[in-house]
């Protein structure tokens, strides 16, 4: 793995919201199961090991914030190309996950974060109506039309010339995690961020990675 100096987010245990207020170790999960175990476990990915580079991650998205679970298949398919459509998803849960750890979006913390997301969205969707249309027929796309229009995040390069079943590349993953967290540090799962390397279609293993270590900064850095 490959530490870049301005983003090494901590996968160490960090304080979770629960109810009302930040606690220890207690999951963050919004469904939980009969034992009051989280409804959703690395375990349910019959594909995923602990000896995956992914699992950690996994764990942690899945049983943590309770944002991802296994595909119809009951995999997870971690060597699969990642698509826009997925990164948006996973991003639009992610983001409502972290609303959630702040008891007042208009002060303190959760106005520094909304702002902060305004501020580096140099890209802003001016006719929401326009990408609507764009994404028609979609099973994404509304989740895409609200991180533009609730969250104004973020959504790429060129948001009305979106390809939402398109593959992402690793720097426009990096690009995209930077823009809407903007974390101190980060790990890139992979060994070099050479123009070739980057250039290369992030998989889903690598895309969870990244996006737990975004969630895992941002969590430590308001708790």
């Amino acid at each position: 793995m490959l530490t870049m100096p301005i983003l090494s987010a901590a996968l160490a245990t960090i304080s979770i919201l629960h109810g009302a207020h930040l606690q220890g170790p207690t999951p963050f999960n919004p469904k939980l199961g009969p034992s009051g175990a989280p409804a959703i476990s690395v375990t349910d990915f019959q594909d995923i090991t602990p000896n995956d580079r992914c699992y950690e991650a996994l764990q942690s998205l899945s049983e943590r914030y309770g944002i991802v679970g296994p595909l119809k298949d009951k995999k997870f398919h971690p060597e699969m190309a990642m698509t826009w459509a997925e990164g948006y998803l996973t991003t639009y849960r992610l983001l409502n996950t972290a609303a959630k750890f702040f008891r007042d979006p208009d002060s303190g913390p959760g106005k520094a974060f909304y702002d902060g997301l305004k501020r580096r969205n140099n890209k802003p969707v001016k006719d929401l109506k326009a990408l609507e249309k764009s994404l028609k027929g979609s099973e994404y796309g509304y989740m895409v039309v609200g991180l533009a229009d609730f969250y104004k995040c973020y959504l790429g390069p060129n948001p009305m010339a979106i390809k939402i079943n398109a593959a992402m590349t690793r720097a426009e993953a990096v690009d995209f995690y930077l823009k809407v967290f903007a974390p101190k540090a980060i790990t890139f799962p992979w060994d070099s961020n050479s123009k070739a390397e980057m250039s290369k279609v992030i998989s889903r293993g690598e895309f969870a990675i990244l996006a737990n270590d975004c969630m895992n900064d941002f969590v430590a850095g308001i708790s």
